[in-house]
């Protein structure tokens, strides 16, 4: 059994809480991440329910040699019948253009919402300390495929500077998506 590693991954509104991860897909342009809360953790503190990330190199803290600044950042999240996903052009940690869709919850009827560079403060995108805890080997045989085939952009690098642990520091602040998903499990406890 492989053991936890922490990294830090580029998210949006959730605070610097440590969240934990499954690695879902890994290769040398983008890696898939399943985000959740800690174990133990209040979800309605937390925020985060089967959140699925996508990011390329372009996201890693240290830039890999070679490789872009610029790529594509995707989220989603479905609660029940709350769906949100989140796709956005970045330029290192800075939104350049995004599109929202928000089924369910909040919608107000517009669910599909396109932001520009000029109203995307709103948007803060820092890097959160991830445990991950399934999906090393997806990380360890795309760094390995990079390594030997040297290419210049490597999926893996956030896992570059990830150090062995056996638990993750607990943070506090909470986002704009942690009061989404609040406000989606409220609704969904009063329907029930």
């Amino acid at each position: 059994m492989s053991s936890a590693i922490t990294t830090s991954l580029l998210l949006d509104g959730v605070g610097t809480q440590t969240l934990v991860a499954e690695v879902l897909g890994a290769d040398a342009t983008a890696t898939t991440y399943l985000l959740n809360c800690p174990s133990g953790t209040d979800s309605n503190d937390c925020g985060m329910y089967n959140g699925s990330v996508t990011v390329g190199p372009w996201a890693s803290q240290t830039l890999p040699s070679g490789a872009k600044e610029t790529g594509n950042y995707d989220f989603s999240m479905s609660i029940d019948t709350f769906q949100f996903s989140l796709h956005c052009e970045m330029s290192k940690t800075v939104a350049q253009k995004c599109t929202t869709v928000n089924i369910g919850g909040n919608n107000d009827n517009t669910p599909t919402l396109t932001i520009s560079a000029s109203d995307l403060e709103e948007y803060s995108f820092t890097y959160v300390p991830v445990e991950i805890t399934g999906g090393q080997d997806l990380l360890s045989s795309a760094s390995a495929k990079t390594t030997t085939s040297e290419t210049t952009a490597s999926s893996s690098s956030t896992a570059t500077d990830a150090k062995e642990t056996g638990a993750a520091a607990s943070r506090g602040a909470v986002g704009i998506l942690a009061a989404l998903s609040a406000a989606v499990l409220a609704t969904s406890a009063l329907v029930l």
